[in-house]
């Protein structure tokens, strides 16, 4: 069976840490009187809203934060600032997120950590439950890129060079059990290779050991690594998307060397599962109608992503469907934290 070493690095601070995250679907509140809901809701928001990113600043998930905490600040006539809490492949900020005050004036970005962490780790520091999905912002797709000193200039070339010296390549990724060591793994499963994998606290430093040739690969998300890629600084081999992206119409998919290899990332907007029900109706409804509003889209989609927009019941499915198949994944490729 091949399966992919993950190995620590010390930049991600995670050895010796308790680690938490969620696997939620909740999207029904418990526990709240109707007064409480009601003098809430009427109040809110009466200060300034902040979002936590459970990653570096820089990365994916940052990025489509700040485009929506924008439009939010306008549509709640309060500021709307981002908190960058990296570390632990997303559980450090999940769960600051998961124990904040329950009013709506604390979000989280949450993202596949969600419904992949639970299949990693044994003592997860807080519960599946404690999260209310809001709305599910975006999906998207991740690219294969390699530092131009690589002897490879196809996805068949890396994979040859792979099985020829097992263990010697090495990949970042954006912290354990994020989208694009999900996406390493398979392809590693898939191919039939080993890829020893180095997790960071977000996609930004990734690239960045790419660059200066620490690292040998990434699968990255589209943001910004378009100019890379122009300026001849990594060297993209293939996407992650069933059929070429439009933001890369001449690169190949995976799938074209691997044959049925597809994988997709998404980013959503959470609440801690007692906030009150009036005002979590009231932040789904501003984040969906932002998500849909053309300018974003538009963005959104020139920034690399796929909008979605779809309310917290949907994404609660989207959730639960996911659980199910990073488990699957995880399970028969003996993917596992050493």
């Amino acid at each position: 069976m091949a399966m992919t070493t993950i190995r620590r690095n010390r930049k991600t601070g995670v050895n010796g840490l308790l680690i938490g995250l969620v696997l939620i679907a909740a999207a029904a509140m418990i526990g709240q009187t109707p007064a409480r809901a009601q003098t809430s809701a009427q109040t809110f928001p009466r200060m300034p809203v902040r979002i936590i990113v459970p990653f570096a600043a820089g990365g994916g998930s940052d990025t489509v934060a700040r485009i929506i905490a924008s439009k939010l600040s306008d549509r709640l006539g309060q500021p709307v600032t981002i908190e960058n809490r990296g570390g632990a492949g997303g559980n450090l900020g999940m769960d600051a997120g998961a124990h904040a005050p329950d009013n709506g004036y604390t979000l989280t970005v949450i993202t596949q950590n969600l419904v992949v962490n639970p299949h990693l780790y044994k003592n997860l520091g807080y519960d599946p439950q404690d999260f209310r999905p809001l709305a599910l912002l975006n999906r998207f797709y991740q690219i294969v890129v390699v530092n131009p000193a690589l002897p490879a200039r196809t996805l068949a070339e890396l994979i040859a060079l792979a099985k020829a010296k097992p263990g010697s390549l090495t990949a970042g990724n954006g912290g354990v059990g994020g989208t694009a060591q999900m996406d390493i793994d398979l392809l590693c499963a898939m191919a039939g290779i080993n890829i020893v994998q180095v997790p960071y606290r977000g996609e930004a430093p990734v690239m960045t050991d790419v660059i200066g040739g620490q690292l040998n690969m990434t699968i990255s998300s589209f943001v910004g690594v378009d100019q890379l890629i122009q300026s001849g600084k990594v060297r993209a081999l293939a996407v992650t998307s069933p059929k070429r992206a439009v933001q890369f119409p001449n690169i190949p998919t995976v799938a074209d060397t691997v044959p049925g290899y597809a994988m997709d990332g998404w980013y959503g907007i959470a609440a801690p599962v007692t906030v009150p029900e009036a005002i979590a109706a009231r932040l789904e409804k501003e984040i969906v109608a932002i998500v849909k509003e053309p300018e974003i889209t538009k963005t959104l989609i020139e920034r690399g992503f796929d909008p979605a927009g779809l309310p917290g019941a949907e994404f609660a499915k989207v959730i639960k469907s996911d659980y199910e198949k990073y488990g699957k994944l995880i399970r028969e490729r003996g993917i596992k934290i050493e």
